[in-house]
C-alpha cells in the first residue's frame, strides 16, 4: 500500500538516524539536557514504530546534525568526510588566541561515562564560542565567549571536541 511505501523510515541507514532524530526529538521537542537525551533515545527509540519515527523527524524538518554536532546520516551529507570538509580540529591542537567555535562533541565521547555531561556542565556544545589565551595554566584551559573565568578541559576530553575557526562556517 502507500502507506508502506511512504514510511520506510528505519531502512534508510536505520539506527544512526533513528538514534540521532530520537536525541533531537528528546532536545528540541522535550528540552531534555543533551547529555541525557542520548542516553534516553537509546531506550525510547526501541519502542518507536516506523510511522512515528518517520513523523518526529518530519516535525523536526530532517535536521542534518545530533544535538552533539554529529552528521545524521542523510543523502548528500558525508559522514566521513564532515569534520574535514569544515576544516575542523580537535580542540586538544586548536590554535591558541584564535576565536573558535564548537563544532561537535566526537561520537565516542558519546559512549564515555560522564563525557557528554561534563561538556554540558563546562558550556562546550555545538555553536558555542571560545578562545584559548595565549598563555595558560597547566592542562588545556579555555575562556568560552561572554565568560570571565576560565574552564579546564581534560586532555582526553579535548580530543573529542571538534572546533572550527571562528570564521568557518558551520
Amino acid at each position: 500500500t502507500a502507506t508502506t511505501e511512504i514510511y520506510t523510515f528505519p531502512t534508510r541507514r536505520s539506527s544512526d538516524l533513528l538514534h540521532c532524530v530520537t536525541e533531537r526529538f528528546l532536545t528540541d521537542i522535550l528540552g531534555m539536557g543533551w547529555a541525557m537525551a542520548h542516553e534516553q533515545a537509546r531506550q525510547f527509540e526501541r519502542g518507536l514504530t516506523p510511522l512515528v519515527a518517520e513523523c518526529m523527524d518530519e516535525r523536526l524538518a530532517r535536521p542534518d546534525r545530533c544535538p552533539h554536532g554529529n552528521p545524521i546520516p542523510r543523502p548528500g551529507l558525508d559522514a566521513v568526510t564532515y569534520y574535514q570538509d569544515r576544516r575542523a580540529i580537535a580542540l586538544s591542537q586548536a590554535p591558541r588566541g584564535v576565536p573558535l567555535v564548537v563544532l561537535a562533541i566526537s561520537e565516542l565521547a558519546e559512549y564515555r561515562a560522564g563525557w557528554l555531561e561534563r561538556c554540558e556542565a563546562l558550556g562546550l556544545r555545538p555553536g558555542a564560542r571560545l578562545d584559548l589565551p595565549e598563555r595558560a595554566g597547566q592542562g588545556l584551559e579555555a575562556r568560552l565567549a561572554g565568560q570571565a573565568e576560565m574552564i579546564a578541559v581534560d586532555r582526553d576530553l579535548a580530543e573529542h571536541v571538534w572546533v572550527v575557526e571562528e570564521e568557518e562556517k558551520i
